[in-house]
């Protein structure tokens, strides 16, 4: 059948209208499989983490080469156990694994609760490897005193495994809408930053992305990796709005020290972080 809705038919009369095409095209055009969704978005997931097809067995040895090289062949061995364990490998939502929706995460929550993002940290190895907790901005600098939305996405990032010289991680992300132009938002932020600084966690790298980019990840529909720099510098870095000139060389913002340091002591912030982050381990 012909994909054009209009339809040339001289025996029929001048023009007729193709009204299937019509709907077809009305809705956006043939639906997906909703079946070859899962086998597609299967494989995306592993990529889309550093995974090639041809390395899944690494992690899921059932599915060896012969069962991924074609489409038809993996949904067979996409079983309900296959399905979970990828889920749990990633930290993803198993519902958009099985093409359900759109959510890959389920995103975690701290604003004006500080305590619970020293809980999801303290989920992440504490290791100085690499760096764990990384953030994601879209103004090319961050400045208190700028009255624009400066939004920022905060990302927990947890190495699974090398696959020769790659690094394999899984991702947190927290939905709450940091905003650097709110003072609750940033002072609360700096904190949490100031108190890492202090345990000796290390710093918090910023990387420079889109705006659509930092309002995806915090609301757990995109994978994070692309956007994170492999080999993290400390500049830009949250840290640097968090400390004194003596403490680093790059310090700004450093008015705002001393409502940082207040809030720190409200919340007893700085014990609460060394419970959470070093009593289990």
């Amino acid at each position: 059948m012909s994909d054009d809705i209009i339809e040339i038919k001289p025996t029929l009369g001048p023009v007729t209208i193709d009204l299937i095409a019509l709907l077809r095209k009305l809705a956006g055009g043939p639906k997906p499989d909703p079946v070859a969704v899962v086998a597609k978005r299967f494989v995306e997931l592993f990529a889309a983490h550093g995974v090639a097809v041809t390395q899944i067995q690494h992690f899921l040895p059932q599915l060896t080469l012969d069962k991924v090289q074609k489409p038809e062949m993996l949904l067979g061995a996409l079983t309900p156990d296959v399905l979970e364990q990828a889920a749990q490998l990633f930290k993803i939502r198993r519902t958009w694994l099985e093409g359900v929706d759109n959510q890959i995460y389920d995103c975690a929550f701290c604003y004006q609760v500080p305590k619970a993002f020293f809980e999801e940290l303290a989920t992440v190895p504490i290791t100085h490897e690499y760096v764990p907790v990384r953030g994601l901005f879209c103004t090319e600098t961050l400045d208190c005193r700028n009255p624009t939305s400066q939004p920022i996405a905060l990302v927990l990032i947890e190495k699974i495994r090398e696959l020769g010289d790659t690094e394999i991680f899984r991702y947190r992300v927290f939905h709450d809408d940091w905003d650097w132009n709110y003072p609750k938002s940033r002072i609360q932020l700096k904190a949490m930053v100031r108190v890492m600084e202090q345990l000796h966690l290390g710093p918090v790298p910023l990387d420079l992305v889109k705006p659509a980019i930092v309002e995806q990840v915090q609301e757990g529909k995109m994978i994070p990796r692309p956007y994170l720099r492999r080999a993290p510098t400390s500049d830009p870095s949250l840290e640097d709005y968090a400390c004194t000139e003596q403490e680093h060389a790059q310090a700004k913002e450093c008015d705002e020290l001393p409502y940082v340091q207040k809030y720190i002591e409200k919340e007893n912030l700085l014990e609460i972080a060394r419970q959470k982050l070093f009593s289990r381990r």
